[in-house]
C-alpha cells in the first residue's frame, strides 16, 4: 500500500496483480488495473521543487510551476467504464474535479514493481 503524496489517494496492490486506486475522503474506488505480473513494491514518488534563493538577485522566470495545471492524466491512462461507474452522473462537478490533477503543483508517479 502507498499513499499519494497529497494524501488524497491510497494505492493497494496485491501479489496476484490487481492494483486499486481508492480516494480517501469517500472510500470510492477510482481504479482498478490487473496486469501481468507478480507485485512485490509499490510507492508513490514526487517531484521536489528547489526552495527560491534568499537573495534579490534572482534572475529565473518568476512563474509558478503549473505545467500539470490541466491535465487530466485519469483520461489517458485509466479505463473509462472503470472511472466513469465511479463517477456517476449524480455527483457534482465540484467532487468530480477532486480526481482530477488540476490543483496539484507537483508531478506524482506510482511506481510498482516485481
Amino acid at each position: 500500500m502507498g499513499w499519494r503524496p497529497d494524501g488524497k489517494v491510497l494505492a493497494i496492490a496485491y501479489s496476484c496483480g490487481r492494483i486499486q486506486l481508492v480516494g480517501v475522503e469517500n472510500k470510492k474506488i477510482l481504479n482498478i488495473q490487473d496486469i501481468k505480473a507478480n507485485i512485490t513494491c509499490l510507492t508513490w514518488v514526487q517531484e521536489k521543487l528547489e526552495p527560491p534563493p534568499k537573495d534579490n538577485f534572482n534572475f529565473k522566470d518568476g512563474k509558478p510551476n503549473n505545467y500539470m495545471k490541466h491535465i487530466d492524466m485519469s483520461r489517458l491512462y485509466l479505463r473509462d467504464p472503470t472511472l466513469s461507474s465511479v463517477l456517476n452522473s449524480s455527483q457534482s462537478e465540484d467532487q468530480k474535479e477532486a480526481y482530477f490533477l488540476q490543483e496539484q503543483t507537483e508531478l506524482n508517479l506510482l511506481l510498482i514493481g516485481e
